[in-house]
């Protein structure tokens, strides 16, 4: 991969990642952030994952990057360049700035496809305490 295909990878994410945040800034103020299906608190996030099938969690090259784009303390939402299906079981390593990585395991519940990713929310499913150390690093 040349340099201009990592510039535009970057800019591509880039670009996804503010228009999720200004449709959800929109959505906040239009009142659609709130509801029986939002009842969690959720802190959006700009980091970038790895994220594998859990059959295939020992094989790097199984990894695809994505970006966590929120988190709450059931689970999170991603944005993956890679169709995964509702009841695939995950393993997401995320490294923090801060040099501390978390493998959390969840399950698929729900995919939205968007023109050339997915967003795909995750519901943990083990890996307590690693979720409680990662919520802290994010002020929860």
């Amino acid at each position: 991969m040349n340099i201009i295909d990592k510039f535009l990878d970057f800019f591509t994410i880039q670009l996804d990642r503010m228009i999720n945040i200004v449709t959800s800034i929109l959505e906040y103020f239009a009142g659609k952030n709130i509801g029986p299906h939002r009842n969690i608190s959720r802190v959006k996030t700009a980091i970038v994952v790895k994220v594998a099938r859990q059959a295939n969690k020992y094989d790097p090259v199984a990894y695809v990057k994505a970006a966590l784009l929120n988190i709450s303390k059931t689970g999170f939402c991603i944005e993956a360049p890679q169709e995964f299906v509702i009841g695939d079981t995950l393993v997401v390593n995320i490294s923090l700035p801060s040099g501390q990585q978390y493998g959390i395991n969840g399950k698929v519940v729900w995919v939205k496809d968007q023109t050339c990713t997915y967003l795909l929310g995750i519901s943990v499913t083990d890996n307590s305490d690693e979720l409680n150390h990662l919520l802290k690093y994010f002020n929860f």
